[in-house]
């Protein structure tokens, strides 16, 4: 009788990963668990423990992968531009946008305020990797009234909000109103109208 040869992983932590992600990707975070992780990923259900000891560990690497993800989604849609700020602006909130969209899962893991470890130091550097990009795109804008360095912060929370609440509301809403094919038309409408330095 010929045997059956045991499932190998050449880098089974990054196999897990990839099983991590098309998990979301078909079920969202309630579709994770470390024993449907070790039946996607073709190992027994203890290998996984090594590399995830438990979902917070899943969930945290899945979290980190998810952030470069973003930042790259965001980085792409701002190579293809001049360095006009509002072109700027736009650009990146395409490319937040379109991973929202493309990552569903992904995304609500990061920001649905799923259990992460939050001192887990590569979770903290490709968190603090995407929200630059936010910070680079908000500089320009003009703060009014002499405001200090806070303004600065202001006008990164307002674009924040703008395109985040977009996407929440994209991926959220049942009434039909926002077109996610149309999300990039959406997004340009509503940008207000920001004064620049």
């Amino acid at each position: 009788m010929k045997m059956k040869k045991p499932h190998h992983h050449g880098n089974l932590r990054a196999a897990l990963i990839v099983a991590g992600l098309e998990l979301l990707q078909s079920g969202g975070v309630p579709a994770l668990s470390i024993r449907k992780l070790a039946q996607k990923a073709g190992v027994t259900h203890a290998a996984p423990a090594h590399h995830f000891p438990n979902l917070k560990s899943l969930r945290t690497a899945l979290a980190v992968e998810g952030f470069k993800m973003f930042t790259q989604s965001m980085e792409s849609q701002l190579a293809e531009v001049d360095d006009d700020p509002r072109t700027r602006i736009i650009a990146a909130g395409r490319g937040y946008l379109r991973f929202a969209k493309d990552n569903s899962g992904l995304f609500n893991l990061i920001f649905g305020g799923t259990d992460l470890d939050g001192e887990n130091a590569e979770l903290v550097e490709a968190s603090e990797a995407a929200y630059q990009v936010l910070q680079m795109i908000a500089e320009p804008i003009a703060i009014r009234n002499g405001a200090s360095a806070s303004g600065n912060k202001s006008n990164e929370m307002m674009i924040w909000s703008l395109i985040h609440g977009l996407a929440g509301l994209m991926l959220n809403d049942k009434s039909g109103r926002i077109d996610p094919a149309h999300i990039d038309q959406i997004f340009d409408s509503i940008l207000p109208s920001l004064t620049f330095k």
